[in-house]
């Protein structure tokens, strides 16, 4: 089964609340992406790589703002 069909089982199983299936669905996911690079997994669910090296620091910055105002 190939991927965009694979993630649409899932959120389909999902909304259906359908347990055993979302189960199943994600480890076949996870199967598929156990081991691999990032960029691997970009490319097998054709996922762009929109982050560039200053959005994850601004990610972090903010992240690191928020839970550490009182």
């Amino acid at each position: 089964m190939d991927t965009n069909k694979l993630c649409e089982l899932t959120s389909g199983a999902d909304s259906l609340r359908l347990r055993p299936l979302v189960d199943l669905t994600s480890r076949a996911l996870a199967r598929m992406i156990e081991g691999t690079s990032p960029e691997e997994i970009r490319h097998t669910f054709h996922l762009p790589d929109d982050l560039t090296e200053v959005t994850p620091i601004n990610y972090l910055f903010i992240y690191y703002c928020q839970s550490h105002i009182p």
